[in-house]
């Protein structure tokens, strides 16, 4: 038996796998996090 936050990494693991290929060729060769993004153009 799985808890629901076990539930939910599992669920986030697999998205985020099926994103990353789908994306990968909308991403125009950007391949930072967005979170590295936003600190190079946050002042």
């Amino acid at each position: 038996m799985t808890d629901g936050w076990t539930a939910l990494l599992e669920y986030d693991d697999v998205y985020q796998a099926t994103s990353r290929n789908a994306t990968s060729d909308a991403n125009y060769g950007f391949h930072e996090s967005w979170d590295e993004l936003r600190d190079q153009i946050a002042p």
